[in-house]
This record gives structure tokens, sequence and C-alpha cells, in this order.
């Protein structure tokens, strides 16, 4: 089965502003639901950080590396057969300069399809839970692919800290990525969103 490249995918996103997965790209008949699928899925999603994890010792961590290991997700949902679609990136395109992006939170699987996108529009950091960068083994790849961590127990002390990186970073050109729930929340909802995003994007002068 044909399967769609991340050069292909990023050529087609500033292209149309969007992509969605052909039907050559996907089995006629979608893989059949079940424990042995959900677990081969998974194991494709979380293998994106012990890959970092790995390949950071070496000096062989890249941004790039770091989404052609990201973008594997695409690809193994659609040898499932999904049908993976992008919409609205016309409006990240019509920009051309660092922006703030303010993205729901619902699952692991957005904060590992998102890097290969936003990187197609220029560097970006993100923002996370500081828990993560002290993971086994990730500390230091977690710093080298711009995450920038907060805490939980001074929301103060981390608006005051993430505006002040967050501007520093917007200045030498990097967007911003954010989860303004805080946590996972399983439908979208504005009343869930915090105000940092929107301080960060107003003090550092760019769009949202």
């Amino acid at each position: 089965m044909i399967t769609t490249t991340l050069e292909e995918f990023r050529a087609e996103l500033l292209r149309t502003g969007g992509y969605e997965t052909s039907e050559s790209h996907r089995p006629a008949e979608r893989v059949k639901p079940g424990a042995l699928t959900t677990l081969g899925f998974t194991m494709r999603m979380c293998r994106v950080f012990p890959l970092c994890a790995l390949y950071e010792p070496f000096g062989k961590l890249t941004v790039d590396r770091w989404a052609h290991f990201c973008f594997s997700v695409v690809t193994g949902a659609e040898r499932l057969g999904m049908n993976v679609k992008f919409e609205g990136w016309k409006n990240r395109e019509a920009y051309d300069g660092p922006v703030v992006y303010l993205c729901n939170h619902m699952s692991t699987i957005e904060t590992i399809l998102m890097p290969p996108v936003l990187l197609t529009y220029g560097p970006f950091n993100i923002v996370a839970k500081a828990s993560l960068s002290k993971l086994p083994f990730l500390t230091k790849a977690a710093a080298h692919m711009g995450m920038v961590p907060i805490g939980r127990k001074s929301p103060r002390e981390d608006l005051v800290n993430m505006l002040r990186i967050g501007v520093e970073r917007i200045n030498a050109g990097n967007s911003f990525l954010i989860f303004p729930q805080g946590t996972r929340q399983n439908v979208f909802s504005r009343k869930k969103f915090s105000s940092i995003g929107a301080k960060l994007a107003e003090k550092a002068g760019c769009p949202i």
C-alpha cells in the first residue's frame, strides 16, 4: 500500500490549506476494531517518546526527525483504513511570522499530530506540564525540541515565566503552541480555556 510521506503532506497543506487521505493511501476496508488493533495503534503513537529519548544522547535528534516520528501516527491511521483530514490551514499561511496556537486538548494524539503540521510553517515551541519533561531520558530531548515546562503549584509564577520566555522566543521567530485547558476535556468548550495564551499573544504583539 502507498503511504503518504511527510514531504507530500506538507506540500498538500501549503497548496490547498488542508489534507485528506486519498483512497489509494488506505485499504479498501478498514481494519476490524479490537484490542490488538487498539494496541498496535497506541504503540505506534507512544513510540515517539522513546525514539526521541534514544536519538538525543547521540546528537541525532533533530526537529525534522521529530516531525517524521510524529507523522508516523498519520500513516499508521491510514494503514488501518482511516480517513485523516486537516482543514483551515490557509488561515495560517495568510500570516508570515510567528503566531500563538491555542489547541483543544482531548487526548494525547493531538500533541503528537501538531508538530509535523506546525513545523510546516516555521519553528515553534510548546508549553507542557513540567512532569512530562522529567520522564526518564526525556529531559534533554524535551528541552532540545523547545518544550517550555510549567508546573501547577503557582499559577502566577507560571504566568510570569511563560510570558517572559514566550515573548523572547516569539521575538526570535518561534511560534508558540499552548493547550489552554490545562488538562484533557471530553468536549470542546471555550469556557475551559485559560487566558494565558491570549495574554502571551497580546504581550508579544502577534496573532492567535
